[in-house]
């Protein structure tokens, strides 16, 4: 019966040989006079189990056979691409969202949103008034403010001339044969300012003998309701704020992490901060969210500049005089009479010439500027605590 041999060994050849092909690799055992074979096979991607040699056949008589056949597949990969924020183990890894390696560079573990509060929120903080850049999820951003702006700042008040009043006309009367412009008034000057000849009749022949004197009898006064304009109190108003703090919400929150805590999308600059939660003002933050902000979400500006004013003080008429001339039509040597006081102007009305001119009187005094004073302030509205993990 030793012929059998050589078949059963080919036989055996042949079944080490499909495990080689179904499994990657083969092993095979040939045994005693039954023999036997042995064939194990792994693989990546799903695998096939190599397939064991088949028993060998006992001979005739005493002869005995026996058979094994083992075989193993592993496999890895095959999955849908990671959703770093459904939950799910979408690559077949066994690793959810922020556990999955795929995830790590993009996302984060932080803290769950505290009851009564709106999160999670990334801030992007500039020097107030800035552009708002756009959130890196696509969403629409709000906007909240921090730092209250100046007080407005005023150009000066000043004053113009006085307005609105006027002085009446100096009156001068003239005395012939005078010696105290206490006899009866001969001249008495009309109320215009054109030049005038003194009456011939009060005119000397040659040189005067006797007084002719000339007094104002009647001083300018004050008329109308004078005052001064008051200009300046320009306002100038700083900005209303000091930063801007523009706010980009996350609301997809996946899992991944420990106990108490959720798997976020990192922010991409200048959304770059740590996380943060929101509320509108109503105490401290939360635990574990210390970094604290009080910021507002609008304001109203009533920051103005006071109006400027101007008060009179002392108005009164000055300047006003009559001035006699030595010629007619207002030529020639000239006195000014003014005052209260009594002139001789003989030496103005002899040769049988001389000529008078009334000049008005302006009002004078001092006018005092007062306003232009910074008023109101920026009044926020609508107070937000935002509060950011450190």
């Amino acid at each position: 019966m030793r012929w059998i041999w050589p078949c059963l060994y080919v036989a055996l050849l042949s079944c080490g040989a499909c495990a080689q092909i179904a499994g990657i690799d083969g092993d095979y055992v040939v045994d005693g006079e039954g023999g036997s074979a042995t064939g194990t096979a792994t693989g990546n991607g799903g695998g096939v189990a190599g397939t064991g040699g088949d028993a060998g056949s006992g001979g005739a008589g005493t002869g005995t056979a026996s058979g094994t056949g083992t075989g193993t597949a592993s496999g890895t990969g095959g999955g849908l691409p990671e959703d770093c924020l459904d939950g799910v183990d979408n690559d077949g890894n066994q690793l959810v969202d922020c556990e999955d390696p795929l995830c790590q560079s993009g996302y984060e573990c932080v803290p769950e949103v505290p009851t009564g509060w709106l999160g999670i929120y990334r801030l992007a903080t500039a020097q107030y008034p800035v552009a708002s850049p756009a959130c890196p999820n696509g969403d629409e951003g709000e906007i909240y403010f921090e730092g209250l702006g100046d007080a407005a700042t005023c150009s000066s008040c000043s004053c113009g001339s006085a307005q609105n009043g006027d002085c009446t006309l100096p009156t001068m009367s003239c005395y012939e044969d005078s010696s105290s412009c206490s006899t009866s008034v001969d001249v008495t000057s009309p109320a215009d300012t054109n030049c005038h000849d003194f009456p011939y009749g009060f005119l000397c022949s040659g040189g005067c003998s006797s007084g002719q004197k000339c007094q104002i009898s009647s001083q300018a006064s004050l008329v109308g309701s004078p005052s001064c304009p008051a200009s300046g109190g320009a306002v100038t108003l700083p900005d209303m704020w000091q930063q801007q703090h523009d706010v980009c919400h996350y609301d997809s929150l996946g899992a991944g992490c420990g106990s108490g805590m959720v798997c976020v999308a990192k922010g991409a600059a200048p959304y770059d901060d740590p996380a943060c939660v929101i509320q509108a003002d109503a105490g401290a933050c939360p635990a574990g969210w210390t970094d604290e902000i009080h910021a507002y979400a609008d304001a109203n500006d009533t920051r103005d500049c006071s109006d400027c004013t101007c008060s009179a003080q002392g108005l009164s008429c000055t300047g006003g005089m009559v001035t006699v001339y030595n010629d007619n039509g207002c030529g020639g040597s000239n006195m000014s009479v003014s005052g209260t006081s009594c002139h001789e102007v003989g030496d103005y009305t002899d040769d049988k010439t001389g000529s008078y001119r009334v000049t008005a009187a302006t009002v004078s005094g001092t006018c005092t500027a007062a306003g232009g004073d910074p008023i109101g302030a920026v009044e926020p509205t609508n107070p937000t605590r935002i509060c950011c993990l450190p």
